[in-house]
Protein backbone atom coordinates (compact mmCIF):
# COMPACT_ATOMS: atom_id res chain seq x y z
CA UNK A 1 0.00 0.00 0.00
CA UNK A 2 1.20 3.48 -0.78
CA UNK A 3 2.24 5.53 2.22
CA UNK A 4 1.34 9.06 3.20
CA UNK A 5 4.92 10.07 2.49
CA UNK A 6 4.28 9.90 -1.26
CA UNK A 7 4.10 13.26 -3.00
CA UNK A 8 0.54 14.57 -3.29
CA UNK A 9 -0.80 15.64 -6.67
CA UNK A 10 -0.54 19.22 -7.82
CA UNK A 11 -4.33 19.57 -7.85
CA UNK A 12 -4.65 18.98 -4.08
CA UNK A 13 -5.48 22.03 -1.94
CA UNK A 14 -3.94 22.50 1.54
CA UNK A 15 -7.24 21.37 3.10
CA UNK A 16 -7.16 18.21 1.01
CA UNK A 17 -3.54 17.64 2.03
CA UNK A 18 -4.47 17.76 5.74
CA UNK A 19 -7.56 15.59 5.42
CA UNK A 20 -6.03 12.90 3.20
CA UNK A 21 -2.74 12.83 5.03
CA UNK A 22 -4.76 12.03 8.14
CA UNK A 23 -6.44 9.18 6.27
CA UNK A 24 -3.18 7.97 4.74
CA UNK A 25 -4.51 8.35 1.17
CA UNK A 26 -2.78 9.79 -1.86
CA UNK A 27 -4.96 12.08 -4.05
CA UNK A 28 -4.81 10.95 -7.68
CA UNK A 29 -6.38 12.55 -10.76
CA UNK A 30 -7.93 10.34 -13.43
CA UNK A 31 -9.57 11.38 -16.71
CA UNK A 32 -12.06 9.43 -18.80
CA UNK A 33 -11.82 9.72 -22.57
CA UNK A 34 -15.45 10.80 -22.85
CA UNK A 35 -18.58 11.22 -20.73
CA UNK A 36 -19.33 9.07 -17.71
CA UNK A 37 -21.30 6.30 -19.39
CA UNK A 38 -21.65 2.57 -19.11
CA UNK A 39 -18.60 1.94 -21.28
CA UNK A 40 -16.37 3.53 -18.62
CA UNK A 41 -18.47 2.30 -15.70
CA UNK A 42 -15.66 0.05 -14.41
CA UNK A 43 -13.80 3.14 -13.15
CA UNK A 44 -16.77 4.10 -10.97
CA UNK A 45 -17.15 0.51 -9.78
CA UNK A 46 -13.48 0.51 -8.76
CA UNK A 47 -14.11 3.67 -6.76
CA UNK A 48 -17.39 2.48 -5.22
CA UNK A 49 -15.92 -0.84 -4.09
CA UNK A 50 -12.87 0.77 -2.57
CA UNK A 51 -10.40 -0.98 -4.88
CA UNK A 52 -8.29 2.16 -5.07
CA UNK A 53 -8.81 3.18 -1.46
CA UNK A 54 -7.55 -0.17 -0.19
CA UNK A 55 -4.42 0.49 -2.23
CA UNK A 56 -3.90 3.85 -0.53
CA UNK A 57 -5.45 6.08 -3.18
CA UNK A 58 -8.19 8.69 -3.32
CA UNK A 59 -8.96 8.88 -7.05
CA UNK A 60 -10.95 11.77 -8.52
CA UNK A 61 -12.60 10.90 -11.85
CA UNK A 62 -13.14 13.62 -14.47
CA UNK A 63 -15.04 13.34 -17.76
CA UNK A 64 -13.10 13.61 -21.00
CA UNK A 65 -13.75 15.34 -24.32
CA UNK A 66 -12.63 12.69 -26.78
CA UNK A 67 -9.69 10.30 -26.95
CA UNK A 68 -7.33 12.73 -28.69
CA UNK A 69 -8.03 15.55 -26.26
CA UNK A 70 -7.79 13.17 -23.29
CA UNK A 71 -4.39 11.87 -24.38
CA UNK A 72 -3.09 15.38 -25.01
CA UNK A 73 -4.33 16.59 -21.62
CA UNK A 74 -2.58 13.69 -19.95
CA UNK A 75 0.65 14.40 -21.84
CA UNK A 76 0.43 18.05 -20.76
CA UNK A 77 0.20 17.01 -17.11
CA UNK A 78 -3.38 18.11 -16.49
CA UNK A 79 -4.07 14.60 -15.14
CA UNK A 80 -1.86 11.89 -13.73
CA UNK A 81 -3.74 8.96 -15.27
CA UNK A 82 -6.39 8.59 -17.92
CA UNK A 83 -8.07 6.63 -20.69
CA UNK A 84 -7.68 6.96 -24.44
CA UNK A 85 -8.04 4.87 -27.58
CA UNK A 86 -5.03 2.73 -28.49
CA UNK A 87 -4.93 4.00 -32.09
CA UNK A 88 -4.73 7.58 -30.79
CA UNK A 89 -1.82 6.66 -28.52
CA UNK A 90 0.01 5.02 -31.42
CA UNK A 91 -0.54 8.01 -33.70
CA UNK A 92 0.74 10.44 -31.05
CA UNK A 93 3.83 8.27 -30.54
CA UNK A 94 4.44 8.28 -34.30
CA UNK A 95 4.49 12.08 -34.01
CA UNK A 96 7.01 11.89 -31.16
CA UNK A 97 4.65 12.23 -28.20
CA UNK A 98 5.05 9.08 -26.10
CA UNK A 99 2.72 8.05 -23.30
CA UNK A 100 3.00 4.88 -21.20
CA UNK A 101 0.21 2.31 -21.38
CA UNK A 102 -0.27 0.54 -18.06
CA UNK A 103 -3.11 -1.73 -19.17
CA UNK A 104 -5.05 -2.52 -22.33
CA UNK A 105 -8.61 -2.51 -21.03
CA UNK A 106 -10.65 -3.23 -24.17
CA UNK A 107 -9.14 -5.39 -26.90
CA UNK A 108 -11.85 -5.15 -29.56
CA UNK A 109 -12.01 -1.65 -31.01
CA UNK A 110 -15.69 -2.24 -31.90
CA UNK A 111 -15.01 0.02 -34.87
CA UNK A 112 -17.38 -0.72 -37.72
CA UNK A 113 -20.66 -0.10 -39.51
CA UNK A 114 -24.07 -0.47 -37.86
CA UNK A 115 -27.46 -0.84 -39.54
CA UNK A 116 -30.99 -2.03 -38.80
CA UNK A 117 -31.16 -5.72 -37.90
CA UNK A 118 -33.51 -6.43 -40.83
CA UNK A 119 -31.50 -4.41 -43.38
CA UNK A 120 -30.30 -6.30 -46.49
CA UNK A 121 -26.67 -5.74 -45.48
CA UNK A 122 -24.48 -8.79 -44.90
CA UNK A 123 -21.14 -7.78 -46.34
CA UNK A 124 -19.25 -4.57 -47.19
CA UNK A 125 -20.39 -4.89 -50.82
CA UNK A 126 -24.01 -4.46 -49.69
CA UNK A 127 -23.24 -0.84 -48.78
CA UNK A 128 -23.07 0.11 -52.46
CA UNK A 129 -25.85 2.61 -53.15
CA UNK A 130 -26.54 3.11 -49.43
CA UNK A 131 -26.47 6.31 -47.37
CA UNK A 132 -23.96 6.04 -44.54
CA UNK A 133 -23.81 8.59 -41.70
CA UNK A 134 -20.36 9.35 -40.33
CA UNK A 135 -18.98 11.60 -37.60
CA UNK A 136 -15.88 12.86 -39.39
CA UNK A 137 -14.34 14.05 -36.10
CA UNK A 138 -14.28 10.49 -34.77
CA UNK A 139 -10.97 8.65 -35.04
CA UNK A 140 -12.71 5.80 -36.87
CA UNK A 141 -13.52 7.98 -39.89
CA UNK A 142 -10.04 7.58 -41.38
CA UNK A 143 -10.50 3.83 -41.64
CA UNK A 144 -13.89 3.56 -43.40
CA UNK A 145 -12.75 4.04 -46.99
CA UNK A 146 -9.63 1.88 -46.49
CA UNK A 147 -11.89 -0.83 -45.06
CA UNK A 148 -14.08 -0.63 -48.16
CA UNK A 149 -11.00 -0.83 -50.37
CA UNK A 150 -9.68 -3.78 -48.36
CA UNK A 151 -12.95 -5.53 -49.18
CA UNK A 152 -12.77 -4.51 -52.87
CA UNK A 153 -15.68 -2.07 -52.61
CA UNK A 154 -15.53 1.19 -54.56
CA UNK A 155 -16.00 3.94 -51.96
CA UNK A 156 -17.46 6.22 -54.65
CA UNK A 157 -20.46 3.91 -54.74
CA UNK A 158 -21.30 4.65 -51.09
CA UNK A 159 -22.97 7.95 -50.19
CA UNK A 160 -21.15 9.17 -47.06
CA UNK A 161 -22.94 11.91 -45.09
CA UNK A 162 -20.89 13.85 -42.53
CA UNK A 163 -22.79 14.62 -39.34
CA UNK A 164 -22.51 15.18 -35.60
CA UNK A 165 -22.43 11.93 -33.56
CA UNK A 166 -25.83 12.57 -31.96
CA UNK A 167 -27.34 13.50 -35.32
CA UNK A 168 -25.76 10.37 -36.79
CA UNK A 169 -27.47 8.09 -34.28
CA UNK A 170 -30.84 9.82 -34.73
CA UNK A 171 -30.48 9.57 -38.51
CA UNK A 172 -30.24 5.78 -38.26
CA UNK A 173 -33.16 5.66 -35.83
CA UNK A 174 -35.32 7.68 -38.21
CA UNK A 175 -34.21 5.85 -41.35
CA UNK A 176 -32.63 8.95 -42.86
CA UNK A 177 -29.49 6.89 -43.44
CA UNK A 178 -29.12 3.17 -44.09
CA UNK A 179 -26.08 2.72 -41.86
CA UNK A 180 -23.62 4.59 -39.64
CA UNK A 181 -19.92 4.22 -38.97
CA UNK A 182 -18.19 4.60 -35.62
CA UNK A 183 -17.41 2.73 -32.43
CA UNK A 184 -20.04 0.44 -30.95
CA UNK A 185 -18.94 1.84 -27.60
CA UNK A 186 -20.31 5.22 -28.69
CA UNK A 187 -23.45 4.35 -30.65
CA UNK A 188 -24.68 0.83 -29.90
CA UNK A 189 -26.03 1.42 -26.40
CA UNK A 190 -27.92 4.52 -27.57
CA UNK A 191 -29.47 2.68 -30.51
CA UNK A 192 -30.49 -0.42 -28.57
CA UNK A 193 -31.75 1.58 -25.59
CA UNK A 194 -33.97 3.52 -28.00
CA UNK A 195 -35.50 0.23 -29.16
CA UNK A 196 -33.62 -0.05 -32.47
CA UNK A 197 -32.46 -3.64 -33.14
CA UNK A 198 -29.20 -3.40 -35.06
CA UNK A 199 -26.41 -5.51 -36.47
CA UNK A 200 -22.83 -4.58 -37.28
CA UNK A 201 -19.92 -5.33 -39.52
CA UNK A 202 -16.87 -4.93 -37.30
CA UNK A 203 -13.70 -3.99 -39.17
CA UNK A 204 -11.66 -6.47 -37.13
CA UNK A 205 -13.96 -9.28 -38.29
CA UNK A 206 -14.03 -8.25 -41.95
CA UNK A 207 -10.56 -7.89 -43.33
CA UNK A 208 -8.96 -5.11 -41.27
CA UNK A 209 -6.85 -6.35 -38.31
CA UNK A 210 -7.36 -3.39 -36.01
CA UNK A 211 -6.76 -4.05 -32.32
CA UNK A 212 -7.11 -2.20 -29.05
CA UNK A 213 -9.54 0.37 -27.71
CA UNK A 214 -9.66 1.78 -24.17
CA UNK A 215 -6.18 1.99 -22.66
CA UNK A 216 -5.03 3.10 -19.19
CA UNK A 217 -2.25 5.68 -19.62
CA UNK A 218 0.17 7.84 -17.74
CA UNK A 219 3.22 9.94 -18.56
CA UNK A 220 6.52 8.14 -19.06
CA UNK A 221 8.08 10.16 -16.26
CA UNK A 222 5.34 9.03 -13.86
CA UNK A 223 5.88 5.38 -14.79
CA UNK A 224 9.61 5.76 -14.15
CA UNK A 225 9.42 7.73 -10.90
CA UNK A 226 6.41 6.14 -9.22
CA UNK A 227 6.03 2.54 -10.40
CA UNK A 228 4.23 1.50 -7.20
CA UNK A 229 1.64 4.22 -7.69
CA UNK A 230 1.15 3.15 -11.30
CA UNK A 231 0.71 -0.45 -10.20
CA UNK A 232 -1.86 0.54 -7.58
CA UNK A 233 -3.89 2.59 -10.09
CA UNK A 234 -3.77 -0.19 -12.69
CA UNK A 235 -4.66 -2.98 -10.26
CA UNK A 236 -7.53 -1.03 -8.73
CA UNK A 237 -8.98 -0.20 -12.13
CA UNK A 238 -8.65 -3.75 -13.44
CA UNK A 239 -10.32 -5.05 -10.28
CA UNK A 240 -13.23 -2.83 -11.31
CA UNK A 241 -13.16 -4.37 -14.79
CA UNK A 242 -13.25 -7.85 -13.23
CA UNK A 243 -16.27 -6.90 -11.11
CA UNK A 244 -18.13 -5.67 -14.20
CA UNK A 245 -17.37 -8.92 -16.03
CA UNK A 246 -18.61 -11.16 -13.23
CA UNK A 247 -21.30 -9.12 -11.45
CA UNK A 248 -22.94 -6.92 -14.10
CA UNK A 249 -26.17 -6.22 -12.18
CA UNK A 250 -24.38 -5.12 -9.01
CA UNK A 251 -21.85 -3.15 -11.04
CA UNK A 252 -24.64 -1.35 -12.90
CA UNK A 253 -26.26 -0.31 -9.62
CA UNK A 254 -22.93 0.92 -8.25
CA UNK A 255 -22.23 2.92 -11.40
CA UNK A 256 -25.66 4.55 -11.75
CA UNK A 257 -25.70 5.48 -8.06
CA UNK A 258 -22.71 7.74 -8.76
CA UNK A 259 -24.18 9.23 -11.96
CA UNK A 260 -27.73 10.15 -10.93
CA UNK A 261 -28.43 12.14 -14.09
CA UNK A 262 -28.68 8.85 -15.98
CA UNK A 263 -31.93 8.17 -14.15
CA UNK A 264 -33.47 11.43 -15.37
CA UNK A 265 -34.30 9.89 -18.75
CA UNK A 266 -36.62 6.95 -19.36
CA UNK A 267 -33.93 4.75 -20.87
CA UNK A 268 -30.89 6.06 -18.97
CA UNK A 269 -30.34 2.93 -16.89
CA UNK A 270 -30.80 0.70 -19.94
CA UNK A 271 -28.32 2.88 -21.83
CA UNK A 272 -25.80 2.34 -19.03
CA UNK A 273 -26.48 -1.43 -18.89
CA UNK A 274 -25.87 -1.81 -22.61
CA UNK A 275 -22.75 0.33 -22.54
CA UNK A 276 -21.32 -1.87 -19.82
CA UNK A 277 -22.18 -4.94 -21.92
CA UNK A 278 -20.30 -3.54 -24.94
CA UNK A 279 -17.30 -2.95 -22.70
CA UNK A 280 -17.42 -6.56 -21.45
CA UNK A 281 -17.60 -7.82 -25.04
CA UNK A 282 -14.53 -5.78 -25.93
CA UNK A 283 -12.56 -7.09 -22.95
CA UNK A 284 -13.49 -10.70 -23.69
CA UNK A 285 -12.24 -10.30 -27.27
CA UNK A 286 -8.70 -10.33 -25.87
CA UNK A 287 -7.59 -13.95 -25.91
CA UNK A 288 -4.32 -12.93 -24.28
CA UNK A 289 -6.25 -11.63 -21.28
CA UNK A 290 -7.71 -15.09 -20.73
CA UNK A 291 -4.27 -16.67 -20.42
CA UNK A 292 -1.95 -13.90 -19.25
CA UNK A 293 -4.31 -11.71 -17.19
CA UNK A 294 -6.41 -8.61 -17.69
CA UNK A 295 -4.62 -5.69 -19.28
CA UNK A 296 -1.82 -7.60 -21.03
CA UNK A 297 -1.30 -6.47 -24.64
CA UNK A 298 -0.56 -8.67 -27.64
CA UNK A 299 2.17 -6.52 -29.20
CA UNK A 300 2.21 -8.58 -32.41
CA UNK A 301 -1.42 -7.73 -33.08
CA UNK A 302 -0.73 -4.15 -32.06
CA UNK A 303 2.04 -3.94 -34.65
CA UNK A 304 -0.48 -4.72 -37.38
CA UNK A 305 -2.73 -1.95 -36.06
CA UNK A 306 0.20 0.46 -35.92
CA UNK A 307 0.91 -0.21 -39.59
CA UNK A 308 -2.70 0.72 -40.40
CA UNK A 309 -2.44 3.92 -38.32
CA UNK A 310 0.73 4.94 -40.14
CA UNK A 311 -0.76 4.17 -43.54
CA UNK A 312 -4.09 5.93 -43.11
CA UNK A 313 -3.61 8.57 -40.40
CA UNK A 314 0.03 9.65 -40.30
CA UNK A 315 2.06 11.76 -42.70
CA UNK A 316 3.76 9.78 -45.50
CA UNK A 317 7.16 8.49 -44.44
CA UNK A 318 6.40 8.54 -40.70
CA UNK A 319 8.54 5.99 -38.92
CA UNK A 320 7.11 3.12 -36.88
CA UNK A 321 6.97 4.11 -33.19
CA UNK A 322 8.53 1.89 -30.53
CA UNK A 323 5.54 -0.24 -29.48
CA UNK A 324 7.37 -1.91 -26.59
CA UNK A 325 8.12 1.54 -25.17
CA UNK A 326 4.40 2.39 -25.11
CA UNK A 327 3.08 -1.04 -24.13
CA UNK A 328 5.79 -2.76 -22.03
CA UNK A 329 3.26 -4.94 -20.13
CA UNK A 330 5.07 -4.21 -16.87
CA UNK A 331 1.95 -3.18 -14.92
CA UNK A 332 -0.59 -5.54 -16.51
CA UNK A 333 -1.73 -9.07 -15.76
CA UNK A 334 -2.02 -8.97 -11.96
CA UNK A 335 -5.81 -9.45 -12.10
CA UNK A 336 -6.76 -12.82 -13.62
CA UNK A 337 -9.97 -14.76 -14.19
CA UNK A 338 -10.25 -18.49 -13.74
CA UNK A 339 -11.61 -20.57 -16.62
CA UNK A 340 -14.96 -20.76 -14.84
CA UNK A 341 -15.02 -16.99 -14.30
CA UNK A 342 -14.18 -16.33 -17.93
CA UNK A 343 -17.05 -18.60 -19.00
CA UNK A 344 -19.37 -16.75 -16.61
CA UNK A 345 -18.35 -13.40 -18.09
CA UNK A 346 -19.04 -14.74 -21.58
CA UNK A 347 -22.47 -15.95 -20.48
CA UNK A 348 -23.19 -12.53 -18.97
CA UNK A 349 -22.45 -10.94 -22.34
CA UNK A 350 -23.84 -13.48 -24.82
CA UNK A 351 -27.10 -11.54 -25.33
CA UNK A 352 -25.11 -8.86 -27.14
CA UNK A 353 -23.29 -11.13 -29.58
CA UNK A 354 -25.79 -10.84 -32.44
CA UNK A 355 -25.88 -7.04 -32.29
CA UNK A 356 -22.07 -6.97 -32.24
CA UNK A 357 -21.90 -9.16 -35.31
CA UNK A 358 -20.09 -11.94 -33.47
Amino acid sequence: MLTRRMTLGALATPAVWRQLNAQGLRPTSFSLSWLADGYSGYAYVAKARGYWRERGLDVSITRGHGSVTAAQALAAGHFEFGLSNATVVLLLAAKGLYLRALSMISYETSMGVAFAADAPIHSPADLIGKKVGQAVSSSDAAFFKPWLEQNKVDADGVQILAMDPQVRDKALLSGTVDAVTGFASSYLAALLAAGKPVRQLLYSHTGMPIYGDATLLTQEVMAAKEPSLCQAVADGLMAGVRACLLEPDAALAEFTSQIPELKLTANGTEFARLGMAVQRFNVLAGEIARTAGLGVTDTVKLADTTALVLRYQAEPGTAMPDISRIFPNTHAGAIKLSAAEWAKAEANTAFLNQAMGA
